[in-house]
């Protein structure tokens, strides 16, 4: 139409053949924080579980709950005017609040139950993962044999933190649970700090990672990877021994640990394997529209549904290397949908 192929937006990702993701109301999934919805919209609380019930999950565990205290040095004289308790004096009626996100396996906790449904929110240790369409697998027969091409979900996927994300992080008011980690990294629990780079993580030795994407209506899937991590200096022990998870580190920009030559990463669509890149062709494909931003097209169908309302679809994404499978890592940060 007009103006097509003009818009900054297009500008930008012609080089990476994207430009379809101007002009479409795309949908999202992610480990970085802040995030809308918080956990619902996570990665992890779309994956599939793998034979024995395992999905990758948070670590972090909350100093503490509630809303923060007020410290005393802020508190208002009572010989001055409390300008805050003027503003949000009022003789109207309290709302209505919509309790039907409330826990109700607690009846004797009502007043914790009341809290939360005034919230709206539910924290993520309470969280149920669950899309318009699909709740999340909770574990198949773990009985049966398994084919090396089967899209069956690995156990070796872990959500690698470099700072443990605890609490409702949305970037809004919300949020002031946010980060209150018991990680030593975490100086000030009062902060409410909501930026986070958590991703899923993996290597050769992981298996598949299967994400059920809720609803594919302009058969249209993008991956924004980090690829660089994570390597066998900072290895994934849950490949290595089942032990502790390692946090994983930051970009270090030039000095990024080569993939092996014989990397090969699959890529399915629904059970069935649509893609597979070898070093060379993942190369090829990794153009850097901005620091930081490399993004990976997974489906471009436009025939793929006729469905006017679109169908879900399960996602998987495997990496392989003979020679050296943990150093052949790779780090899920986006998935974006129409």
């Amino acid at each position: 139409g007009e103006g097509k192929d003009t818009s900054l937006c297009e500008k930008f990702l012609a080089p990476i053949n994207m430009t379809k993701a101007c002009r479409t109301v795309m949908h999202g999934m992610t480990e970085f924080t802040p995030k809308n919805l918080g956990a619902a919209n996570s990665i992890h609380a779309h994956l599939k579980a793998s034979p024995n019930g395992y999905t990758p999950e948070l670590l972090g565990e909350k100093a503490y709950s509630g809303v923060d205290i007020l410290p005393l040095n802020w508190k208002i004289p009572s010989t001055e005017v409390d300008v805050h308790a003027i503003a949000i004096a009022s003789t109207y009626s309290a709302p209505f609040f919509d309790h039907s996100l409330a826990d109700n396996d607690d009846d004797d906790n009502e007043e914790e139950d009341v809290e939360n449904s005034r919230r709206r929110l539910r924290s993520e240790d309470r969280f149920v993962a669950k899309t318009n369409d699909i709740e999340v697998v909770k574990g198949n027969d773990d009985s049966r044999q398994i084919s090396s091409d089967e899209v069956v979900p690995g156990y070796g996927w872990v959500v690698d933190e470099t700072n443990p994300i605890t609490g409702y992080c949305d970037g809004s008011s919300n949020s002031y649970d946010c980060h209150r980690s018991n990680d030593n990294n975490e100086f000030c629990l009062l902060r409410g700090h909501n930026d986070g780079r958590s991703t899923l993580s993996g290597n050769a030795l992981s298996g598949w990672l299967v994400i059920q994407i809720p609803k594919v209506k302009e058969g249209l899937i993008y991956m924004k990877p980090e690829w660089w991590h994570p390597r066998a200096a900072m290895n994934i022990d849950r490949t290595a021994g089942w032990t502790e998870v390692n946090n994983g580190e930051y970009r270090a920009l030039g000095k990024a640990i080569d993939w092996p030559s014989d990397v090969l990463i699959d890529i399915a669509i629904n059970g069935v394997i649509t893609q597979t890149w070898d070093y060379d062709k993942f190369y090829s494909m990794k153009i850097d529209p901005a620091y930081n931003e490399e993004f990976f097209i997974l489906l471009d169908d436009e025939e793929f549904t006729q469905s006017e309302d679109g169908e879900p679809v399960e996602l998987g994404i495997r990496i392989r290397s003979e020679t050296d499978p943990n150093n052949a890592g790779i780090s899920i940060a986006h998935i974006y949908y129409a």
